[in-house]
């Protein structure tokens, strides 16, 4: 899998031209304010058009700057949203979910032929393990609330957790429906299975927009 385009990342705003060096707005203003000061004391006669001239060039530098600010926000917002994101992705190396993938992958358990209440016995049963299948399912639960409420960024946390919110969701599947038969509650780890259901058809769960051919190459 590439890595997605994070221009929107590292996109300086106001850059109109750039070679070996960036020529911002910021320097045609400087430049052009520059330029009016010279023919403000050297052409006399045009000294009235010259100040409407500036007054204009004012507007437009304090358009400018409002942009500016507003631009290097959503940039800092961009960014501290992507710091956030692999803080979440960091949570998923616990050692305990190796246990949870062993059980797993291992064949004493078939998602797709046992009965639910097979899967859920021998799951609670080992006392360890619950502990870490129940962290993993709260953790991709709140991952998955923290796409929708735009705390983190999908994006990142598409390119690192893709195979593991589909396979983990349909793996432990029937252990959730026990627990919602259990419990009588139909919204146990409901935000984990939109999660799941959404990347697996190639969505994104904050947009409901498909994900781009680049991300998924």
């Amino acid at each position: 899998m590439n890595n997605y385009n994070s221009n929107s990342l590292h996109h300086k705003p106001g850059i109109l031209i750039e070679f070996k060096f960036n020529f911002t707005i910021l320097a045609l203003l400087f430049l052009t304010g520059l330029i009016l000061v010279v023919c403000f004391f050297s052409f006399k006669q045009f000294r009235e058009e010259l100040t409407y001239i500036s007054a204009i060039l004012g507007g437009l530098a304090a358009i400018y700057a409002g942009y500016y600010v507003a631009a290097n926000l959503k940039i800092t917002t961009e960014r501290d949203k992507v710091h956030r994101s692999f803080e979440i992705i960091h949570r998923l190396d616990y050692p305990d979910w190796v246990k949870v993938r062993w059980f797993l992958d291992k064949g004493d358990i078939d998602h797709k032929k046992d009965a639910p209440e097979k899967m859920y016995e021998k799951i609670n049963d080992d006392f360890e393990l619950q502990i870490a299948v129940s962290s993993m399912l709260s953790i991709f639960e709140n991952l998955s609330i923290a796409i929708q409420r735009g705390y983190a960024d999908e994006i990142t946390l598409f390119l690192s957790t893709c195979v593991q919110i589909p396979y983990y969701y349909e793996k432990l599947s029937p252990y959730i429906g026990e627990m919602r038969r259990k419990y009588n509650n139909d919204i146990i780890c409901i935000e984990f299975e939109k999660l799941a259901r959404s990347w697996k058809n190639q969505k994104f769960l904050s947009s409901n927009k498909e994900i781009s051919r680049e991300i998924l190459q």
